[in-house]
């Protein structure tokens, strides 16, 4: 699969927010913390393909 986002690091925080995502995907759905990671995941590879 090819990245949006072409540095290593920025890479890096994406795999690492995803992980956390998937874990937290098992809450409630209403879970506060669990929008806040899902909200963050959806934005982050926005900010990093600019």
């Amino acid at each position: 699969m090819q990245s949006y986002v072409r540095d290593p690091a920025k890479q890096e925080i994406l795999h690492d927010v995803y992980q956390m995502r998937e874990k937290l995907a098992k809450l409630p759905p209403d879970d506060e913390e669990a929008d806040l990671a899902f909200k963050t995941y959806a934005n982050l590879p926005r900010m990093g393909s600019e």
